[in-house]
Order: C-alpha cells, then sequence, then structure tokens
C-alpha cells in the first residue's frame, strides 16, 4: 500500500472510511493515522462461497 500526505483544508468535522475486516494491517495504518472503528458488520459482502465483514471507521476534526 502506497501512502501520501492530502493536502485538506480545515473546514470538515470528520473522515469515514470503510475496510473489509479482513484488512487487519490497513485498519492498523488508518488508526495510526486518528480513525477509531466505529461500527462492525460481520458478513457485509457475499461473493460466491466467501464472505467479508466491514469495518467503519473515522476520524474527528480535533476542535481548539
Amino acid at each position: 500500500m502506497k501512502l501520501r500526505k492530502l493536502e485538506i483544508d480545515n473546514d470538515f468535522e470528520s473522515m469515514k472510511n470503510w475496510v473489509t475486516d479482513e484488512r487487519t494491517h490497513a485498519m492498523r495504518c488508518y488508526e495510526k493515522a486518528g480513525f477509531v472503528v466505529r461500527k462492525l458488520t460481520p458478513d457485509a459482502f457475499a461473493y460466491k462461497d466467501e464472505t467479508w465483514g466491514r469495518c467503519n471507521m473515522e476520524e474527528m476534526k480535533l476542535t481548539i
């Protein structure tokens, strides 16, 4: 996975992201960037004989 710095204006309240629960490395990467797990949905996606869970992650903007 290639990460790059994004320039974002400060006019947001939160950023949300969905990750399949199989991608534990990606989830850890997002957690290091400040995202937290908000909701886990097991068996959210199905394809043939496989199912994957879905993880909703969110980063809240800090207001000072």
